[in-house]
């Protein structure tokens, strides 16, 4: 069937009613948002209460006929909030306290509504964008709204701790041993400095490790209009055993390179988070030489213990060359995989070509 849309404004309080009979469902990524400040709430209810003109709420209406609430939650929040004496207006105010033809005219403020059906992920992840267009939010925020999508999903199920619908605890498959790795993974909103930045680092390694350098895909990487090519591609049980198997190698190289040399301070265990630096040329080189894991395996601990050591190792030819490029591509995971195996004296570093795809960074030691 073709996607349909439909436009039509409700009134705040059959909205209100809706979300509390739960005929309009909050997706499981929005349970716990992030909350506008009081003076925002009230200058929210202040412009409902003129009657001024307020954004559009999205709602999406699955195949079961269950409507979902893609875009307002903090809109619908506030105002819910606020009839339940939650706040007060800028007056200082209570709802409580209103007179009958205020709350009358307040309740009955209309609220236009975009209620659409029958898309696809692919569908839903593109109405969302066009919906935010001019909004300010960042790549993880948008991460962060494609809860749904297939690729956030695993990125969720192999390395983040997370809450379900039903408020119960969901621990990652390589969460613990990820933490103990890159120190703790942010993702709940009690964490929500940081969540949407931690989100993003995630998904771009799942990224690489599940699609990376294939059909198209730019692998590891930040930009969000090269992972939306990837964001709903299904990933099937081969895929699955295929990323498990590489997240395993990864972790356990770090694990045993601290071993040999740990990291004790929390900087330099947070900075292992940081792809740009080795983690992405080590994913790329178990994609790209699945059967010589051994020699890997022995190459990636051996050099990682030694730059613990010296930080100096190869500075000119990774920390002042590729780990300055901003762009992730699989050349930079080639030089930086060459690199290490056949390391360039100092003396003898030049400039080469991936200079011109350099900008200053912010790099940090692995």
């Amino acid at each position: 069937m073709a996607m349909t849309f439909a436009t039509n404004p409700k009134m705040l309080h059959e909205l209100i009613d809706e979300l509390n009979n739960e005929e309009l469902q909050i997706p499981e990524h929005q349970r716990y948002p992030s909350v506008w400040t009081l003076k925002k709430r009230q200058t929210f209810v202040d412009s409902c209460k003129k009657n001024m003109p307020c954004p559009s709420i999205l709602i999406f209406r699955d195949s079961m006929r269950q409507d979902w609430l893609e875009d307002g939650l903090q809109r619908l929040t506030t105002l819910k909030d606020f009839i339940d004496d939650g706040f007060t207006d800028l007056q200082g105010n209570l709802y409580s306290t209103w007179s009958e033809m205020e709350k009358h005219r307040f309740v009955h403020f209309t609220v236009p509504t975009v209620l659409y059906r029958n898309a696809s992920e692919e569908e839903r992840v593109e109405i969302f964008d066009r919906f935010q267009n001019g909004s300010p939010l960042k790549v993880g925020e948008r991460l962060h709204a494609h809860s749904h999508t297939s690729l956030v999903k695993f990125t969720k199920e192999m390395l983040m701790k997370t809450t379900n619908s039903s408020g119960e605890e969901v621990v990652g498959t390589f969460y613990e041993r990820a933490k103990n790795v890159w120190g703790i993974i942010k993702c709940n909103d009690e964490d929500k400095p940081k969540r949407y930045d931690e989100l993003l680092n995630c998904v771009a390694l799942i990224n690489g490790i599940v699609h990376g350098w294939t059909g198209g895909s730019m692998g590891i990487t930040k930009n969000y209009d090269d992972l939306k090519k990837t964001l709903t591609l299904n990933i099937d049980s081969t895929m699955r055993e295929n990323a498990e198997r590489i997240l395993d190698k990864l972790l356990t190289i770090y694990e045993e390179a601290s071993e040999q040399k740990p990291l004790k301070p929390k900087k330099f265990k947070t900075a292992q988070k940081a792809i740009g630096n080795f983690s992405g040329a080590i994913v790329w080189s178990l994609k790209t030489m699945p059967y010589d894991w051994e020699r890997l395996h022995t190459m990636w601990v051996d050099f990682i213990v030694s730059y613990r050591n010296d930080s100096t190792l190869l500075i000119t030819t990774i920390k002042n060359g590729v780990a300055k490029c901003r762009n992730w591509t699989a050349e930079r995971w080639e030089k930086t995989y060459n690199d290490v195996l056949n390391p360039v004296p100092p003396a003898s570093t030049t400039s080469s070509h991936y200079d011109s795809a350099c900008e200053e960074s912010d790099y940090e030691d692995d």
